[in-house]
């Protein structure tokens, strides 16, 4: 296998890890010609082989880095909880007043 090959199969296994059958579907789909990607469709082939090898690789190096069953907080980034209140997400959106428009007065001024 040439250097550029062993990268594309490399990036290929690591995308089709990250985002699934789909994503290896598409590919055959869309790269039918390009011989680039010839490997996915001839078995025999040592990229197939290759290809085949990173992406177990690849999941067994995925699933190391999984903390075990039930040790997770149950949203991601809980371990700022309590230390923060967030702004409601609407409130980005609140209309705001121009700094030099007049203030309006808290009460009615008398004329």
């Amino acid at each position: 296998l040439t250097p550029e090959m062993v990268a594309a199969i490399d990036k290929l296994a690591d995308f089709k890890v990250k985002n699934g059958e789909q994503f290896e579907a598409l590919i055959r789909n869309k790269q039918r010609d390009n011989p680039t990607f010839a490997f996915l469709f001839d078995e025999a082939s040592p990229g197939y082989a290759y290809y085949h090898r990173k992406v177990q690789e690849y999941t067994q190096a995925g699933l190391a880095a999984l903390p075990a069953p039930g040790t997770m907080p149950p949203y991601p980034n809980m371990a700022w909880a309590g230390t923060h209140q967030p702004t409601p997400m609407h409130a980005q959106f609140a209309p705001q007043q121009h700094p030099f428009a007049p203030q309006q007065q808290p009460y009615p001024v008398p004329p």
